[in-house]
């Protein structure tokens, strides 16, 4: 039993180490070096002529690209979580999986301290907790440290958080078993959900399309890019 564990673990160890190395010796024979392309946004990988980032400059267009001349980084990190391209604007569902993490941490807290047993297992806590320190971290670093701050540019929502989706999901297990034993829960969590599921399938034809809260306030005149 030992033995065959070794084994599927060495095993899946060479795979992954495979997989990079691999990585690594394609994007050197495509691009002449090693490290990839997408991080050097202000070096003549993407600034040439003729380039769309070539023409980013202040005062010079309008479009989601010149958002970062337009506007805070405080404004900014306000629409990726409840504006234009809102984590939690766009898919409300999310605030279960906030709803989720504010549990798990406030459980660990009465584990650790002892003041109460927590109704989730530690386990649970623990994921939840360490992926509301994940998500934290991502969204500090997308909306205030990144010198890109365009949205994730032509898409459907906040690209740079989408990855984050199966940790809020998880997350949210506990507290949509707690509504869905109460009729007003079951209705809160189906207009969540069918919230959520308007905005992912609005340009469902094309995703490189912008959300529906971006055409709704540029129709108005409230954006200044």
């Amino acid at each position: 039993m030992f033995a065959l564990r070794a084994e599927r673990c060495f095993g899946s160890h060479r795979r992954c180490w495979l997989s990079r190395v691999a990585f690594f010796a394609l994007n050197y024979l495509a691009t002449g070096q090693l490290l990839p392309v997408y991080d050097k946004l202000d070096t003549p990988w993407y600034q040439y002529e003729g380039s769309v980032w070539h023409t980013i400059h202040p005062g010079e267009g309008r479009g989601i690209e010149f958002a970062k001349f337009a506007e805070s980084r405080w404004t900014y990190a306000l629409h990726l979580l409840v504006g234009h391209h809102g984590w939690f604007s766009l898919t409300p569902i999310n605030l279960l999986g906030a709803a989720g993490m504010t549990v798990g941490v406030v459980q660990l807290w009465k584990r650790w301290s002892g003041v109460k047993q927590a109704a989730c297992p530690a386990g649970w806590n623990i994921t939840a907790a360490g992926s509301l320190a994940v998500s934290l971290v991502v969204f500090v670093f997308y909306a205030f440290i990144v010198e890109t701050a365009n949205y994730g540019g032509w898409t459907n929502g906040p690209r740079w958080l989408l990855w984050l989706t199966p940790l809020w999901l998880f997350a949210m297990l506990p507290v949509a078993d707690w509504l869905g034993r109460r009729r007003w829960g079951q209705a809160l969590c189906l207009a969540l959900l069918a919230l959520s599921v308007l905005s992912v399938s609005y340009s469902a034809w094309n995703p490189w399309r912008h959300p529906w809260i971006y055409n709704w306030m540029d129709s108005q005149g409230w954006l200044p890019y």
